[in-house]
């Protein structure tokens, strides 16, 4: 997504910002303050600029003050650790080849050498080419002065910045939805943004949320923005995605510093591979009564699924229209708007939720003639148990003679009649005939005054309880904890006994008394992640099987297990710079509810020996250590501390106070 060109066009972005301030200073908004553009090269001893300047001294006044009050330095760090500190590699001894790393940096000053680099604040700030003053208030204004300074402190040169407030909203567009391309398992997205001068956005965050299901979710910079004749371009690839998830998604562009603009709009998809959908079964058109009943096998229903349309021709190839568009749970219609003696043919395509049109998938043909005595079919034919009888109900399009109720033992078999003509669209059948535990089949026909059927109404099946038929006991109940879950598997028990319904899953922490049922439901598969679990605690588990009737197996054998507690995490940086009020220390925030406080350490070269110098709040990430001597070197370490635990210590901050 970083192609050459993106990072051409930033990188000119950036030096000609700071080019273009011959006696004045480019100040852009950030995420944390506001950021300020030193030079357009490091400055330190070894590498002056043109007028000599080795350091930069920052200077800031509210509008509503004349006089300016020194707020820090920039200048190149004093070493190759400090540097990669400050651009935020924690470690050193992770990278390979430091100290040429270092001859590297000397060497080549000009920050338009670095590449993507140049677009990273703190690699400005470690360079002595930037500064970010985070001490800034929403409803305030400020100007910046900048003193550049030779190596023996004299101002050669002095630079100030335009009134500007951290409440500014930054220059972006709003970026709107353009197109959607789908592969086997992801998706390419791409939103447009009008173009405004002096844009200042370069990434986007990407927010996305799958089957309307929680808040979204976001992914750090996963767009970038390029341009085109006559708009911005943000473009994205989203994976892995799972088939027939709905997925919506929206960008947030930002500039370089992380001050978000406007969410573009949202935009919804369906991943599926329509071409790969699973075909509606064989459809059928009878000549009746009434007209042209239609009939077809039921549509798995699927959310990307939104009707089915019925097409309509006297020919066979072409001129077909559209007759009408019914659910998808539909599988019957009765077309009455016929004519005597006339051939009809009849397509039949669900149609889905998106904008793609698939092709018809099932087809049927009937003649129709007003001669006829065909019948329609019953339909909605429903069976509710209770007690000691079974109830059938059904309706009818028209008025039979009567109905003939059938019963069989299965779907497949023809059933026998067991209610031959009767008059009314109900039936009671009684228990007491038929066996507990096996399966039963109803369907009804209509009969007219010569006994001649219609086709057979839809087919409802009635389990009769067997309370003697008892699932088996799981014996192998087995598992493993994770940092966030246990997960329990056992013995599939489906292949065994034909009238598995499923599982119940009890669990006990080390608190309860007793194990307690958790599913609401029965589970279905023969595993399942357990995900309400704390760390530090011990949960106990048994499994039973439950038939169709409700009968409960034995619980099975018992496990257990525990969940360890994470060890307490240190911050990941800790930042350091010089202030009129002292050393000013800002760190990452640990993202753990168990965190109470933070502990400040202090080091210096004349005292190796780490001493706790302060103690903050867990909402607070900031320290000014007050007590500091002007020119020495200090250096600075953080603790994260619970309730009961204590972090080690964080990556080294130091800082010689210059003020």
């Amino acid at each position: 997504m970083y192609t050459i060109r993106n990072i051409l066009f930033m990188i000119v972005f950036i030096t000609a910002t700071i080019n273009a301030q011959t006696d004045s200073v480019a100040v852009d908004l950030g995420k944390d303050g506001l950021f300020i553009f030193v030079s357009t090269q490091s400055l330190s001893e070894e590498t002056p600029d043109e007028r000599g300047a080795v350091k930069a001294n920052i200077l800031k006044r509210e509008s509503s003050s004349e006089n300016f009050e020194e707020i820090g330095i920039a200048q190149m760090a004093t070493n190759v650790q400090r540097f990669l500190e400050i651009v935020g590699v924690d470690n050193s001894d992770t990278v390979n080849n430091v100290d040429s790393i270092w001859t590297t940096l000397k060497q080549n000053p000009m920050i338009e050498d670095y590449g993507f680099d140049a677009i990273n604040p703190n690699f400005l700030i470690a360079m002595g080419a930037g500064y970010y003053d985070k001490d800034v208030e929403t409803n305030s204004e400020y100007q910046y002065k900048v003193e550049y300074l030779d190596n023996q402190n004299n101002v050669v040169k002095e630079a100030f910045s335009k009134v500007i407030s951290p409440s500014e909203k930054p220059i972006i567009s709003q970026p709107k939805f353009d197109k959607l391309t789908k592969s086997d398992s992801s998706a390419i997205i791409t939103w447009k943004a009008p173009k405004i001068s002096e844009e200042e956005s370069f990434f986007a965050d990407l927010f996305y949320q799958v089957n309307g299901e929680g808040t979204f979710k976001l992914i750090d910079n996963i767009a970038m923005k390029r341009e085109s004749d006559e708009s911005f371009v943000y473009q994205t690839i989203l994976s892995p995605l799972e088939k027939g998830n709905y997925y919506k998604v929206y960008i947030q562009p930002k500039n370089f510093l992380d001050r978000n603009g406007p969410s573009s709009d949202t935009t919804g998809f369906f991943f599926v591979d329509y071409n790969k959908l699973e075909l509606m079964g064989q459809a059928s058109a009878k000549d009746s009564t009434f007209g042209v009943y239609l009939s077809w096998q039921k549509i798995e229903q699927k959310p990307y699924y939104s009707g089915l349309e019925i097409k309509r021709s006297k020919d066979l190839v072409n001129g077909y229209t559209i007759l009408d568009t019914v659910s998808i749970s539909q599988t019957d219609y009765h077309d009455t708007n016929v004519e005597d003696k006339q051939t009809y043919h009849y397509r039949f395509t669900p149609l889905l939720s998106e904008e793609v049109e698939l092709p018809f998938q099932a087809s049927a043909s009937v003649t129709y003639t007003t001669e006829n005595d065909n019948l329609i079919p019953p339909y909605n034919l429903a069976a509710s148990k209770k007690g000691s009888v079974v109830t059938l109900s059904w309706n009818s399009e028209n008025d039979p003679f009567g109905y003939n109720v059938y019963r069989s033992g299965n779907f497949k078999d023809n059933g026998v009649i067991i209610a031959p003509n009767l008059k009314e669209s109900a039936f009671v059948d009684t228990i007491n005939n038929l066996t507990r535990g096996r399966d039963y089949v109803y369907y009804v026909t209509s009969i007219n005054e010569a006994n001649k059927e219609s086709p057979v109404s839809n087919k409802v099946s009635i389990k009769l309880e067997d309370k003697n038929n008892t699932p088996p006991t799981i014996d192998e109940l087995n598992g493993y904890a994770e940092e966030y879950r246990i997960r329990l598997t056992w013995e599939n028990l489906y292949e065994d006994f034909n009238e598995l319904a499923g599982f119940n899953i009890y669990k006990k922490s080390s608190t309860d008394k007793n194990l307690a049922k958790i599913n609401d439901e029965l589970i279905s598969p023969n595993f399942f992640d357990d995900a309400a679990v704390a760390s530090g605690e011990t949960y106990t588990y048994h499994v039973t099987a439950v038939s169709y009737d409700g009968v409960e197996s034995e619980h099975s054998n018992q496990v257990k297990f525990s969940i360890e507690k994470p060890d307490l995490s240190a911050p990941q940086r800790v930042n350091a710079r010089s202030t009129s009020k002292g050393i000013e220390l800002s760190w990452s925030a640990v993202i753990d509810e168990s965190v109470v406080a933070y502990k400040i350490y202090r080091q210096s070269d004349t005292n190796k020996n780490r001493m706790e110098i302060g103690v903050v709040k867990a909402n607070e990430t900031t320290f000014v250590d007050s007590n500091v001597v002007e020119g020495k070197l200090y250096h600075y370490s953080v603790k994260t501390e619970s309730a009961n635990r204590e972090s080690d210590f964080s990556p080294v901050g130091s800082e010689r106070y210059l003020y």
